[in-house]
């Protein structure tokens, strides 16, 4: 049922349905106790791609403790893209170091890709199909798994 702008949905009652909006880059974690043992957990990026094949995202880090951090200069930004058949993970500016190599980019989930990869290229490297990127035809989902990328280098994905 809709009606101005207002959609209704069946869900049980333990199901908070999501929805994503297509050109949309999100990056997040798993859920912990508190920020501190959340931070330690690796990143995930669900990408959503709009009509024309592209999306964008970014992230915004620092200590989640402290006051000025961006006036101080104690964060990370970073810049997601996907345009062209190409994702671009970029720390456009990389100024927390703290950070560190123990924060890892696992898991992109890219929802809506309109055509089936034969290849895709991480840095001119070509990622093996079934044992790091999967591709559902039937939900249109692409699924990279176990990558461990350190998030203070900048990482391109072209799917061919």
């Amino acid at each position: 049922m809709k009606a101005l702008n207002q959609t209704t949905v069946a869900a049980p009652y333990d199901f908070i349905p999501l929805f994503l909006r297509g050109g949309s880059i999100i990056p997040h974690q798993q859920s912990a106790m508190n920020t501190v043992e959340s931070r330690k957990k690796p990143l995930y990026l669900i990408v959503a791609l709009d009509k024309d094949q592209q999306a964008s995202g970014e992230l915004f880090w620092d200590d989640g403790e402290s006051i000025d951090t961006y006036n101080r200069g104690m964060y990370n930004h970073f810049n997601f893209v996907f345009k062209s058949k190409v994702l671009t993970i970029d720390p456009w500016a990389y100024k927390y170091p703290e950070m560190g190599d123990t924060i890892k980019l696992e898991d992109i989930k890219v929802f809506g890709m309109n055509q089936i990869p034969t290849r895709i290229l991480w840095n001119g490297q070509e990622l093996q199909p079934t044992g790091q990127w999967t591709f559902n035809s039937a939900t249109n989902i692409l699924q990279m798994t176990g990558l461990a990328l350190n998030v203070a280098k900048i990482h391109r994905f072209t799917f061919l």
